[in-house]
C-alpha cells in the first residue's frame, strides 16, 4: 500500500518512463513548501540559496515527495539537496522511481 499524497490523496507511483509528469508533481510540492516561493519556479533555482529551504525544511520537503510519489528518496544523496537545484531534486525522483523500493546499500 503506497502513504497518501497531496492533499490526503493516495500517492500514484510515478512511471520512470514519464519524467515529465513526476517533474511536475516535483514542482508541485516544491512550489507548496518553499519557505521563499518564486512567481515561476525555475530548474536552475537552488533549494537552499533562491527557495530558502533550511536542513529542517528539507527534511520535511523529501517526506513530502516520497509520500507524493510513492518512493523512497536514497539516503546517501539526501545531503546534497543542500547544494541542489530543482532540477537534481526532479533528478534525484527519477533515480529513485527507477530503483525498487528498499535497494541500495
Amino acid at each position: 500500500m503506497l502513504p497518501s499524497g497531496l492533499g490526503g490523496a493516495p500517492a500514484r507511483a510515478i512511471d520512470p518512463a514519464c519524467p515529465a509528469a513526476s517533474d511536475e508533481r516535483v514542482l508541485e510540492v516544491l512550489r507548496r513548501l518553499a519557505p521563499r516561493p518564486p512567481r515561476l519556479l525555475l530548474p536552475s533555482h537552488r533549494l537552499h540559496e533562491d527557495l530558502g529551504f533550511d536542513s529542517l525544511a528539507l527534511v520535511k520537503t523529501v517526506v513530502a515527495l516520497e509520500d507524493a510519489l510513492g518512493v523512497e528518496l536514497p539516503q546517501e544523496r539526501l545531503h546534497e539537496l543542500r547544494r541542489a537545484t530543482v532540477a537534481d531534486a526532479c533528478a534525484l525522483v527519477r533515480l529513485a522511481a527507477a530503483a525498487p523500493i528498499g535497494s541500495g546499500p
